[in-house]
């Protein structure tokens, strides 16, 4: 029983990781997105920016704006080309 349900998962995972690639090749295929891959970044923020603006995301409140500190929101960072 606990084999048939490990097999389960693994097939799951398999096919998530595939999902995963293949929704990846098509964000790729955007152009916008293939400049941002490739673009020279003046600074992590001003990446994130463009990140932002590129998937359509409202953009962060400034810093001073978010009483709770930088804690309270979520930044994603991906590493340079």
């Amino acid at each position: 029983m606990f084999r048939i349900e490990r097999e389960r998962i693994e097939q799951a995972r398999e096919k998530t990781e595939e999902e995963v690639v293949e929704h990846f090749d098509r964000w790729a295929a955007n152009p916008l997105v293939r400049d941002w891959i490739a673009g020279a970044w003046v600074n992590p923020e001003e990446r994130q920016r463009r990140l932002r603006e590129i998937l359509d995301l409202p953009p962060l409140p400034p810093p001073d704006s978010d009483p709770a500190g930088p804690s309270s929101c979520l930044v994603i960072i991906l590493p340079s080309l």
